[in-house]
């Protein structure tokens, strides 16, 4: 349920996120845009330095989504080794602060994952909303 949650949560973030770069955001909603197109759009468009563990982390929710929606008994190994691959808290890596990659199961790491990333999507979000309503944030810039 998390995945599935966790997955529109995003979607509809990163729905927001490309609504602001666009002068008529009513119809970016409207554009029937699946969750890999959103994701390779933002990519295009947003010069925010996101880390790239972002974009694997939307690669890996995606793929997770799409095996507990298609299939009543996925196969997961292949993600679960990205997850802890991505909550590693040896490996120094940008994103995710080490304390909270320092989890022992699986499916807490993944907790941590689906948890951290919106919250920093929707951080983006906020400040890209306060931008534009000051008057210092157009597709001008981009």
């Amino acid at each position: 349920m998390i995945v599935l949650k966790g997955h529109l949560l995003i979607e509809q973030l990163l729905t927001s996120l490309l609504s602001h770069h666009c002068d008529a955001p009513d119809f970016m909603r409207k554009t029937g845009l699946r969750f890999p197109q959103k994701v390779a759009l933002l990519k295009a468009m947003v010069i925010l330095p996101f880390p790239d563990q972002l974009w694997r982390f939307l690669e890996l929710i995606n793929q997770l989504r799409n095996d507990f929606s298609h299939d009543p008994e996925p196969e997961v190994k292949k993600h679960l080794e990205v997850v802890r691959e991505l909550t590693d808290p040896r490996i120094k890596i940008g994103g995710v602060p080490a304390q909270f990659r320092a989890t022992t199961s699986d499916e807490q790491r993944l907790r941590v994952l689906i948890s951290f990333w919106p919250g920093l999507l929707g951080a983006a979000d906020s400040i890209f909303q306060l931008m534009k309503k000051a008057g210092k944030f157009s597709t001008a810039h981009f």
